[in-house]
């Protein structure tokens, strides 16, 4: 699954791949380039060999060059060296970071797509919480995990540029800061393991903060008039310290994987230099240089490092991810049947039940146009469950819904095609903080007569008094208006449209 879906992002993505893929093959020759510049500057007593060959690229009398012009010209192609390797680099971190925003802004398009999509049942089963954490962290972790396959990649390019450089300069030393480098990656092998442990846990505290954070908000007010300050309090200061835990044991454990890193650097630096000088000749200057190649060779060792650490960190959010979208997926509305009108309903044995309670039991009912029906029943008999499944929101679980004779299915229900013709309103609808305008012209296809005239038909004449309403936020669930403006508010969508079948669940409540 895994796999699949670096390879898809790879694919859609692959222009800004091939970018930084590209630029890592040209910076590690470039770091090459440089250190060989610095060679000759080191080396600039005995110019001999390199003036000819430098004659034939640059059209000056290199011959009767004195060394400290010649240094200086080594001196300023190093320079241009430097700052052409800075540019590209910084060029590879716009992209990266592009990239990883490209594919979080990806993924989070897709959910939302896909929780729009859903039919009512699936959505009764959606936790409001786990869906604010795949948009705002789940997606996220699915960025960074891309990159930094990605940049695994990039590491192993650069090292293996640099390996094969440094195995022509001196194998033997080569082999020994190889087999030293893999050797710091197995001793952190443990810290990778833990890092991983850590992402799963981060994942959950992540969803149960917003869940108790939701929770706090939406109950502002029985917290309030119940004095329930001190028992939230207790429960949020267990969740901040359970999310303080791992926030710590991540920092500890990644310093963990640095200095290990470091510190076998070092180790490694004074194995190297102790068999240069005592296994090898090599001069002064050829070590130095072997010496700088290595430090570039233990940086890019110490990058891929970094990025393992962040492919195990994101891994369990990559997963629950991908799981999540592959359910949403699975309970989305499918292909659309078009309805022209609506001339009846039928309900044949119809049952529908939640979480195993049963609601509805082998209903059966035919609705014809013209019909008015009024539903009158105890709370909990399901005469709301029985509206939305009339409406199409929710399918039943056994029986047959037909609508036209189209029996009704994923392809009929609560869809573009079928609303057109179906207005329905509740006064358990939530109502977005938007502004008045954008809630009853929420396309922006109607002038501002025609907005006025639609809240006049739902008798909200009194709004239109106010200054500027129109282009004010209504609040949360429109609290910035009366429970009788609001529930106006509600009905008044049904002057939008011409529908086939109106229905209203307790739709009057709270009107004067």
């Amino acid at each position: 699954m895994l796999r699949k879906e670096i390879l898809r992002l790879a694919n859609e993505h692959r222009l800004k791949v091939t970018q930084i893929l590209v630029l890592n093959l040209l910076i590690p020759p470039l770091e090459v380039s440089i250190l060989g510049l610095i060679y000759l500057i080191l080396n600039s007593t005995d110019n001999s060999g390199i003036t000819p060959i430098i004659s034939q690229y640059i059209p000056i009398i290199l011959t009767s060059m004195t060394m400290h012009a010649y240094v200086i010209l080594l001196s300023l192609c190093t320079f241009m060296a430097i700052i052409i390797w800075a540019f590209l680099r910084m060029y590879r971190a716009r992209i990266s970071a592009v990239t990883r925003y490209d594919v979080y802004a990806q993924q989070a398009n897709r959910v939302v797509s896909l929780y729009l999509g859903l039919t009512g049942n699936a959505h009764s089963k959606e936790k409001p919480e786990q869906m604010s954490n795949l948009i705002l962290h789940l997606s996220g972790a699915s960025s960074a995990h891309f990159l930094a396959w990605l940049g695994l990649l990039s590491s192993l390019i650069s090292i293996t540029i640099l390996f094969i450089t440094a195995l022509i300069a001196s194998p033997f030393i080569t082999l020994a800061a190889i087999i030293l480098g893999i050797a710091s990656i197995l001793i952190n092998m443990r810290n990778f393991n833990q890092m991983q442990s850590i992402g799963e846990a981060k994942v959950g505290i992540h969803e149960e903060m917003l869940y108790e954070v939701n929770q706090n908000i939406r109950g502002f007010e029985i917290i309030k008039f119940d004095n329930l300050k001190h028992v939230v309090l207790r429960k949020m200061s267990t969740i901040i310290q359970r999310d303080w835990s791992w926030r710590v044991q991540k920092r500890t454990t990644g310093e963990k994987v640095t200095m290990l890193s470091d510190s076998f650097g070092l180790i490694s630096l004074l194995i190297i230099v102790t068999i240069a000088s005592t296994l090898t000749s090599l001069s002064i200057e050829g070590l130095l240089i072997l010496i700088l190649l290595f430090g570039r060779l233990r940086a890019y060792t110490a990058e891929y490092q970094t990025q393992w650490v962040l492919v195990k960190e994101h891994r369990a959010g990559t997963i629950q991810l991908l799981e999540a979208m592959r359910r949403l997926a699975t309970n989305n509305v499918g292909h659309q049947t078009s309805i022209n009108t609506i001339e009846g309903i039928l309900l044949d044995n119809v049952s529908f039940s939640f979480d195993q309670d049963l609601i509805l039991n082998s209903l059966s009912a035919t609705i014809s146009k013209g019909d008015r029906i009024l539903l009158t029943g105890k709370s909990g008999d399901g005469k709301s469950t029985l509206l939305k499944i009339i409406a199409g929101y929710y399918l039943p679980d056994e029986g047959i819904v037909t609508i036209n004779h189209h029996l009704a299915s994923k392809s009929t229900t609560i869809n573009a095609k079928l609303t057109d013709h179906i207005f329905y309103a509740s006064n358990e609808m939530y109502i977005p903080n938007t502004t008045l305008k954008n809630f009853i012209d929420p396309e922006s296809t109607m002038d501002i007569d025609k907005i006025k005239q639609v809240l006049k038909e739902a008798c909200l004449e009194e709004i239109l008094e106010q200054h500027n309403v129109l282009d004010e936020p209504m609040g949360d669930n429109a609290g910035n208006f009366s429970l009788g403006q609001r529930q106006r508010l509600l009905l008044a969508r049904a002057y939008l449209q011409s529908p086939s079948v109106v229905i209203l669940d307790e739709a009057t409540s709270n009107l004067d």
